[in-house]
């Protein structure tokens, strides 16, 4: 998730956001992430962006907080912010498409990733993932800017993991 993050951070229009009919442009963009719950039931959790020793702390924390139940419910969260990424997995099965449900307001700018179940082929490893965004903000190009630098990342995280 981290490398993901940073990587959609340096496309800056996977920073853009529409409020109030105007498009505004952060400077970073938080991850926001499911967290099941001990009740079986999945709570959102938010985290700050920051250096990635500091980042899987609050990751830590904030992810038993949430599965206790301690935390913020997904709808308060979405009422006070939009400078994050929607994210969530289904790590149990593999997938080639997913359509994420969108609200019909403002946080429709706000992209979702997804990603599945990761699995071995032909000596690599390999996991789908799947990002839904606003079209009117994130054209083709961009899109494509952002897979090129997660794959980037990925194929050397340890570089990025500062």
């Amino acid at each position: 998730m981290y490398v993901v993050v940073k990587a959609l951070n340096t496309i800056p229009e996977f920073r853009l956001r529409i409020q109030n009919g105007q498009v505004i442009e952060y400077d970073i963009i938080h991850p926001a992430f499911t967290v099941m719950t001990d009740t079986g039931i999945y709570d959102n959790c938010d985290v700050e962006w920051q250096a990635f020793k500091e980042y899987l702390i609050a990751v830590k924390a904030k992810m038993a907080a949430t599965k206790k139940g301690d935390i913020s419910s997904f709808h308060d969260l979405m009422d006070q912010r939009m400078d994050q990424f929607f994210i969530s997995s289904i790590p149990w099965i593999n997938f080639t498409s997913a359509i994420h449900p969108m609200a019909g307001n403002d946080f429709d700018s706000v992209p979702r990733i997804l990603w599945g179940k990761y699995y071995e082929e032909n000596g690599k490893t390999l996991i789908a993932l799947q990002i839904q965004a606003h079209h009117a903000l994130i054209d083709g190009y961009p899109y494509c800017l952002g897979i090129l630098k997660i794959q980037e990342m990925l194929n050397d995280p340890q570089t990025y993991l500062v």
